[in-house]
């Protein structure tokens, strides 16, 4: 039995869809429109599926394929930070916590010290 449905090329489903014929493959690949049998894609199933991407685009609902970008982000930042903190360890420009509350603590009991040498004045 003949597909009802016609099949059509990569270079076809871009132009309808103003991409470029990679996009398209990578399109398949994150499963947006139907994997093409043979290298054919079914028109109405890509045109659905790209459709209800471009939805989920612009509700601000993301597959997981699509937050791929963004979890990586996050990854290279939180590296590019670790890394800063351990070039700034060397170099004396980060102070532990447990030094500032010891230079805190001694410096707001000198404050204490000093307000209760003030003259009352009654």
């Amino acid at each position: 039995m003949p597909n009802a449905h016609p099949l059509y090329s990569a270079p076809t489903i871009a132009h309808l869809f103003n991409l470029t014929e990679r996009r398209v493959q990578q399109l398949a690949k994150e499963k947006v429109i139907p994997k093409p049998p043979h290298g054919k894609y079914e028109l109405i199933g890509a045109v659905r599926g790209y459709i209800q991407y471009l939805k989920e685009r612009a509700s601000g609902q993301q597959s997981v394929a699509t937050e791929y970008p963004s979890e990586r982000l996050r990854l290279i930042t939180a590296q590019a930070n670790e890394i800063e903190l351990s070039v700034a360890e060397p170099r004396a420009e980060l102070v532990s916590i447990d030094e500032l509350l010891i230079v805190w603590s001694r410096f707001s009991g000198d404050m204490i010290v000093r307000f209760m040498l003030l003259p009352t004045y009654f």
